[in-house]
Order: C-alpha cells, then sequence, then structure tokens
C-alpha cells in the first residue's frame, strides 16, 4: 500500500513537471523547436511503469501466437492473462478511493471526455465480485494522460 502511494505521488510528480514545461515554457519563434529533454524523460519514466507491470514478458519466436504474459511478485511467478487486454504503450492512471457503487461504466464515461482515453476497470473480488476500491484508466497520449492527473486529483 504504501508503494503504491509513493509511485503514485512519483507520476503524479513526473505528470506536474511534463505538463509545466510544455504549457508554460514558450520559445521564441527564431529558436529551432527540438525535443524537451524533461518532458522525454517524463514519457519514458511513464512507459516504464507500464512496463513493469508485464516484467517478463515473452514472445515466441517463428509463430504469431499469443504472448505470454508472466509475472513475478512475492516469489512466486505465474501467468496473468488480464494484461493481455491492455495496450502495451499505454498511459495508465491507478484511481483510488472508488465507492462501491462504481463500476467500469462510470469510470469510462468520468474519463472519455479526453481524446486519447482507451479503456477503465475497477478491480473486483473474484469470489464476491464486489469492487475492491481502485481501478486503472488507460490513455493513449500523455498530454491527456497529464491533464487527466490534474483535472481528477481528489475527485
Amino acid at each position: 500500500m504504501l508503494i503504491a502511494m509513493y509511485f503514485k505521488r512519483f507520476q503524479y510528480d513526473i505528470a506536474n513537471i511534463q505538463y509545466e514545461m510544455t504549457t508554460k515554457m514558450k520559445k521564441p519563434k527564431t529558436e529551432k523547436s527540438g525535443p524537451n529533454p524533461i518532458a522525454e524523460e517524463a514519457i519514458k519514466a511513464a512507459r516504464a511503469s507500464s512496463a513493469l507491470q508485464s516484467f517478463g514478458n515473452s514472445e515466441r519466436r517463428g509463430k504469431k501466437d499469443k504472448k505470454q504474459l508472466v509475472r513475478v511478485a512475492g516469489g512466486q511467478t505465474w501467468e496473468d492473462m488480464s494484461l493481455a487486454d491492455w495496450p502495451e504503450d499505454d498511459f495508465r492512471i491507478f484511481c483510488g478511493d472508488l465507492g462501491n457503487d462504481v463500476n467500469d461504466e462510470l469510470l469510462t464515461r468520468t474519463f472519455n471526455k479526453y481524446p486519447s482515453f482507451q479503456r477503465a476497470k475497477v478491480i473486483r473480488d473474484k469470489r464476491t465480485s464486489k469492487s475492491k476500491g481502485y481501478g486503472f484508466v488507460s490513455f493513449k497520449d500523455p498530454q491527456d494522460f497529464i491533464r487527466a492527473m490534474k483535472e481528477m486529483d481528489g475527485k
């Protein structure tokens, strides 16, 4: 739980830095526009966080079979087919403190105002199918990811 809070704060800080650098820093028109190193690092960090969730993925060579999605945690290794539902290059937000009445559809309606919104999922208990109180929202564009983090924080 504590690690998740630090990770969420880390993602939020990176998103803030990238947002401030891209919106507040205006370059003169005579200067060539190049890649923003801070924004590039923020995007790399966000992609790395997505890559950590699918650590250990391996693809069979020579065949076009499904990827084998392996997870490793707590000294155990298992195949997690739920990772196949998510795009590999997305930017994902952890949404915590969700009420019991929040479902995938409500989370989708809340975040679909962002153009690059892809998917929303509320995590449920397998036995009781009650909400565990958190979920994930996926975006294709890092700018929408940052805007959503800023605008929806605390809501």
